[in-house]
């Protein structure tokens, strides 16, 4: 392993630069870098300090060895996706954890990364797609309606979504799954146009729990009828369920809908005095959805939703 050495070149502060009179006293104004590949400096990193704490998100944090060893799982995730020295993997990521991996993933694969503004419009991302040869998307869930609009006329063979939950700690987590992650756009569909492949669909050559180790927390996608995913056939079993759920649910509409088109009975022709409620577990759920909002708000703000404000100080709360 090559050895890292990282050489104070100027103390601060410095004169003419008024903000380094701000750094820390152990923080010097500038470093003599050395000259080794950006992967070696994370390297040098999990090998000294493996459990100094790299990331903090959400509260959570990873330390250099975490980082490393899913970095090393990443980029052995690439290359099984054919990935090779030279390539390109464009990041349509924000400043998370997911970002720092996929980045030094894609170094120790051999690639050259192609950083996005998460911001980007179709048109910008297809632009910057096309004009870097990215043959691999990692993109964030919220975000891959922008890469499918994108997508088209590029060299991009593979999309990687991750979601941004899956570095949160458990509790936010869960609350996330509730409140935040379809009200935001986290949870977007598949069916139609991408499979995820699952363990099952690995392909031969590839042990299951590899696949399951390498991507996590990230799981990838294939375009139906190219066959271009790891080995998995064009269709498989999940797009087979989800026809079939499908169906079931226009039957199940069809039948709600003929029978309360059918003539009723005299004991059952009475109109309704009141509205009819909603089935009791569509009521729980919602309570349930408020309430995970509201500890969402509280875990993350400090401060209730507006809506609970208004009811805890109605009844007496200090706020």
């Amino acid at each position: 392993m090559v050895t890292v050495r990282v050489e104070t070149k100027e103390a601060a502060p410095i004169s003419g630069k008024p903000w380094t009179r701000h750094y820390d006293p152990d923080v010097p104004a500038s470093l003599v870098y050395p000259r080794v590949p950006l992967q070696a400096i994370l390297d040098d990193a999990a090998e000294h300090h493996p459990n100094a704490t790299a990331t903090i998100f959400f509260n959570r944090k990873r330390s250099y060895k975490s980082i490393s060893d899913a970095a090393w799982r990443f980029a052995a995730g690439l290359r099984r996706l054919g990935v090779k020295t030279g390539d390109r993997v464009a990041l349509v990521l924000p400043n998370s954890p997911q970002f720092v991996i996929a980045f030094y993933g894609a170094l120790r694969a051999g690639a050259i990364v192609v950083p996005c503004n998460p911001l980007y419009t179709p048109p910008e991302l297809q632009h910057q797609l096309a004009d870097s040869g990215a043959t691999v998307v990692v993109v964030l869930s919220r975000l891959y309606p922008v890469v499918k609009a994108a997508r088209a006329n590029t060299q991009v063979e593979h999309v990687i979504v991750t979601k941004i939950k899956e570095e949160m700690p458990p509790v936010l987590r869960v609350l996330f799954t509730l409140a935040k992650e379809n009200k935001d756009g986290h949870r977007q569909p598949f069916a139609g146009d991408f499979v995820e492949l699952s363990v099952a669909d690995t392909g031969p050559g590839i042990a299951p729990h590899v696949l399951e180790r390498m991507f996590e927390p990230f799981f990838t996608t294939k375009e139906v009828g190219r066959g271009s995913g790891m080995g998995s056939p064009p269709c498989t079993a999940s797009s087979t369920s989800t026809a079939a759920i499908s169906s079931w649910r226009a039957a199940s509409r069809t039948a709600r809908a003929s029978a309360s088109c059918s003539p009723r009975s005299p004991l059952t022709a009475a109109p309704r005095s009141r509205p009819r409620r909603p089935p009791l577990a569509s009521r729980a759920t919602a309570r349930a959805r408020a309430c995970a909002d509201a500890c969402w708000s509280w875990t993350t703000k400090r401060r209730w939703p507006s809506s609970c404000a208004s009811v805890m100080t109605s009844r007496g709360f200090p706020w």
